[in-house]
């Protein structure tokens, strides 16, 4: 479930085998990549120490790679029709959309800077309504996901008090010190 909790509520699955929902499509799904196990088992952890506190794992999808001078990032779901955009040949970033249903829903970077990977991050994350047509979409390249993102209202985060965080970007929040400690042992 979205706690990370097997068929017996007392046995947690995390990582490359376990399959949890994905909010952001609907559906269940089995994602074998390093992110998605750390993350996985971060929210575990937090469903062990705090049940009550702790919210749904609303995860993203998140693939990457990096060899030598070539590093890529993708974001979401590659279903649905693909648009590909940049250049390659300039030496430039390029990249590509997977638009489903009139909807963002999957977004690939390569060779983008740590902001152009966040963008795409948090375009995708919203899974926006693309109301232009593809070969506009192909023209606009990173400038739609920069539009998108820039509408976006970014909420606060509350309940924990502004002396206990470090603001780091519009989205990254890091706290001076852990909501709660926790061990782990094996034998």
């Amino acid at each position: 479930n979205s706690k990370m909790q097997s068929s017996d509520s007392s046995v947690y699955a995390i990582g490359d085998v376990a399959t949890f929902p994905v909010k952001l499509f609907g559906e269940m799904r089995r994602l074998e990549h390093v992110d998605s196990a750390r993350k996985s088992a971060r929210h575990a952890v937090s469903s062990i120490m705090d049940p009550v506190k702790t919210g749904e794992f609303d995860y993203l999808p998140f693939f990457y790679s990096r060899v030598f001078a070539f590093s890529w990032q993708f974001y979401g779901d590659p279903t649905g029709e693909v648009v590909h955009f940049g250049d390659y040949e300039d030496g430039k970033s390029f990249g590509a959309y997977w638009v489903k249903k009139g909807h963002l829903v999957g977004s690939f970077l390569e060779g983008g800077t740590k902001e152009e990977y966040e963008i795409i991050s948090k375009a995708t994350k919203l899974k926006p309504a693309v109301t232009i047509d593809l070969e506009e979409l192909e023209k606009e390249g990173l400038k739609f996901a920069e539009t998108v993102v820039s509408q976006q209202i970014v909420p606060e985060v509350k309940d924990t008090p502004s002396s206990e965080m470090v603001k780091q970007s519009s989205s990254v929040v890091m706290m001076k010190k852990p909501l709660y400690v926790w061990h782990a042992a094996t034998g």
